[in-house]
């Protein structure tokens, strides 16, 4: 569907508008009672929210590359049907399709607490098609309101096992990363993939003064952003079995084309993420992961 015949499909919302790159990414701007938030078709991609007097919540390169097919660097890419590399064809995409297919606006409901949700959806064609499944489909609901909550729910209609892992990939913003940090996790273990070593965290926050890519296994579903002593985000989870925490730090920032070499200072990704591949049987089933962050 075109940008011509999206904005005629939904003429009734006059809360949204529908914007086109050069490059052609389509992308919808939600005008809520509480918030703004920007949502791009490609990968479901929420690339803003902004609530009213306040910050940007959401932390994204100036050196994102918006063309078809393309990962957008920030914001809250998708995850899906796996995360990092294809745990059997390295030459498939990192983070798997999902997150660079175009995906179709279901519906747009304007909520009576004054929010709005946007549905989307994708649908797996393809390799997927030849295990014997009879419908394999992503649908990834946003709540754009007083917080910004997305939802994936993965949908499987098969006669054998499907396995698929996933991940709401958030990049937060944050004034200081080294004046930052992430409460909620203390007794936790957690696999870090720098050193290989599993591991447990023993203080009540975590602190940032370098490079960090771990996965916390089963961890609190509430956790906190804390900027100087001060609550700055809260972060409500569902359905996930991990919480990947990621900042490159100044080295690796300077190997990431799309990445600015201090932009390591201004980000924190926080990821909701279910790491131990789900693996559905016969019938119908699905399988909702949540992340809120207000």
């Amino acid at each position: 569907m075109n940008l011509s015949q999206l904005k005629s499909r939904f003429l009734n919302h006059e809360n949204i508008n529908f914007l086109s790159s050069a490059q052609g990414l389509v992308k919808l701007i939600v005008c809520s009672h509480h918030s703004t938030g920007v949502i791009h078709l490609q990968g479901a991609h929420v690339t803003s929210f902004v609530p009213k007097n306040r910050k940007e919540f959401l932390w994204l390169s100036p050196l994102a590359k918006y063309k078809k097919g393309k990962p957008i660097r920030g914001g809250i890419p998708i995850c899906w049907p796996w995360f990092g590399a294809h745990p059997s064809d390295p030459s498939l995409p990192q983070h798997g399709f999902a997150r660079t297919s175009i995906f179709e606006i279901d519906k747009i409901t304007d909520l009576n607490d004054g929010s709005v949700t946007v549905q989307l959806s994708l649908q797996v064609r393809g390799d997927y098609l030849k295990f014997g499944v009879l419908s394999f489909y992503l649908k990834v609901q946003i709540n754009v309101g007083v917080s910004l909550t997305v939802t994936m729910t993965s949908v499987i209609d098969n006669g054998y096992s499907i396995p698929w892992s996933e991940a709401i990939h958030s990049y937060l913003a944050v004034d200081d990363i080294q004046n930052t940090s992430l409460f909620g996790l203390r007794d936790t273990r957690y696999y870090n993939q720098l050193s290989g070593q599993v591991e447990c965290q023993l203080d009540d926050s975590v602190y940032f003064d370098q490079e960090i890519d771990r996965i916390y296994k089963q961890p609190s579903n509430l956790l906190t952003v804390i900027y100087k002593n001060k609550n700055l985000l809260k972060i409500q989870q569902s359905g996930s079995d991990a919480t990947v925490i990621w900042n490159p730090w100044v080295n690796k920032a300077k190997l990431i084309q799309d990445f600015p070499d201090q932009g390591y200072q201004n980000m924190l990704c926080v990821e909701a993420a279910n790491l131990e591949t789900r693996d559905q049987r016969s019938g119908k089933q699905e399988h909702s992961i949540s992340q809120m962050i207000s």
